[in-house]
């Protein structure tokens, strides 16, 4: 069964889930749609690029992704299928689509003209009018040759690197999830070579410092305390045991604050 995955920032007290479900499921009933989440930020491009980037490695191959965080709408910023190895992205020339294509591989991008199936633009609202009727469409086995002219490249969002010091990382969140952990840009194995055997940091956001420590999981985190945990995600996550770390520190997606390394 062909699958589409679908990612937004249009939350649930809409209706614009439903109607982006609606249209593909009247174009393509036997297709699974599967969602990522509809709670990236609004108009947050970056936070849902990288929970893209996060997922795409498991995402079964010749799936169709529709990505929609578009802030862009109704504006002259591209409509656009891109070909992986693997997978097919549907969704705005925004950034939001690059760093999960690039992960799996750039094959062809194009950029979407055949509005024999789309539905007529209202022009502010194209995940149901343009990107759910193509999705569909491409899942049902559409040539994405007939989808529009060939373009040489998309806009491109690289997700930042935190910046390694002898004494501190500056870093940036970029992303926080519903228990209140921070996912950093801080990779574990840049950071495991940095930290060497150190245990004791300062997490500083502004001019505010709070006490850190490694821990290896979230029981280990010390009470009081923010706990430095490998993440799942390959990257440094900052952690409060049973509690959440954003409303703590005050950190979001997009902050920007720095690790000091304290002697042991």
């Amino acid at each position: 069964m062909k699958r589409i995955f679908f990612l937004s920032d249009f939350g649930y007290r809409d209706y614009y889930v439903s109607a982006v479900k609606a249209v593909i499921t009247s174009i393509a009933s036997d297709i699974e749609v599967i969602d990522v989440t509809h709670e990236v930020e609004p108009f947050n491009i970056k936070q849902g690029a990288f929970i893209l980037y996060q997922l795409t490695p498991y995402i079964p191959n010749s799936s169709v992704v529709l990505a929609v965080v578009d802030p862009g709408v109704g504006t002259n910023r591209r409509a656009i299928v891109v070909k992986t190895r693997r997978l097919l992205f549907v969704g705005p020339d925004n950034g939001l689509l690059y760093p999960a294509c690039s992960r799996d591989g750039i094959i062809e991008i194009r950029e979407i003209e055949n509005t024999s199936i789309t539905l007529p633009r209202s022009g502010t609202f194209d995940a149901r009018d343009v990107f759910a009727p193509v999705a569909a469409h491409l899942a049902k086995g559409f040539e994405i040759e007939r989808i529009g002219k060939k373009i040489d490249e998309i806009i491109e969002l690289n997700l930042a690197k935190a910046c390694f010091s002898k004494s501190y990382v500056l870093a940036e969140a970029l992303h926080v999830d519903r228990f209140g952990n921070i996912i950093t840009n801080i990779g574990i194995r840049e950071f495991e070579r940095w930290k060497g055997a150190n245990k004791r940091y300062v997490v500083k956001v502004k001019e505010r410092e709070y006490k850190a420590y490694f821990a290896n999981s979230f029981q280990d985190i010390r009470e009081g305390s923010l706990g430095l945990i490998p993440g799942s995600s390959g990257f440094i996550e900052i952690s409060v045991k049973e509690g959440s770390a954003s409303n703590l520190t005050g950190i979001s997606a997009g902050s920007e604050f720095s690790v000091l390394r304290l002697k042991t």
